[in-house]
C-alpha cells in the first residue's frame, strides 16, 4: 500500500485490536490513524501503543504518520484522550 485505502485501514485495525471485552472504532484520514478503545477494562497507553506500532510496523503501513488513541469506557459516552504518538520510521 502506497498511501492507503481508508476502508481497508480502518479494518485491519479493527480486526487486529479486538480482545476479549475490548472493542475499537478506528478512522485513517491524511495518513492520521485515530483509534477509540471501548470497553470496561481498558488496556495501559503502554500496551496499546505497542499492539499498534507492532502492526504498522509489520504491515509495513508506513504511510501511517501519527496514531491518536481514545479510551470509552462502557458506562459513559465521554471520549478520554489517551496517547498521541508518531510511528517509528526504518
Amino acid at each position: 500500500m502506497q498511501r492507503g485505502n481508508a476502508g481497508a485501514v480502518t479494518e485491519i485495525f479493527n480486526y487486529l485490536l479486538i480482545t476479549d471485552g475490548v472493542k475499537t472504532e478506528t478512522f485513517f484520514n491524511h495518513g492520521v490513524v485515530e483509534v477509540i478503545v471501548k470497553g470496561e477494562e481498558i488496556p495501559t497507553p503502554d500496551k496499546l501503543i505497542q499492539r499498534i506500532s507492532q502492526i504498522i510496523e509489520h504491515l509495513q503501513l508506513t504511510f501511517i504518520t501519527k496514531v491518536k488513541i481514545y479510551a470509552q469506557h462502557e458506562i459513559t459516552e465521554f471520549l478520554i484522550p489517551n496517547q498521541d504518538f508518531k510511528p517509528m520510521k526504518k
